[in-house]
């Protein structure tokens, strides 16, 4: 039997579904590991989303942090 936990996160923009397994041995034991793996599953959700904010930060000033124009 294989358990799979699924829950959302609301953020400013929507909500993101979490989808994640529960290594588990029955229903009970499932139950009782969901919140900690949701968790663990939501902290990496954004961890990956701050990181996709900082690339696009990045790109947005010409990844050499001024983004002005420059002349040769």
């Amino acid at each position: 039997m294989i358990y799979h936990g699924q829950t959302s996160l609301q953020t400013p923009a929507g909500q993101i579904p979490l989808n994640f397994d529960l290594e588990a041995d029955n229903m009970q034991d499932a139950i009782k590991a969901f919140p900690k793996l949701a968790q663990a599953e939501a902290n990496r959700v954004m961890a990956e989303l701050e990181e996709m904010q900082r690339q696009q930060q990045a790109s947005q000033q010409g990844g050499d942090g001024g983004g002005r124009i420059q002349m040769p």
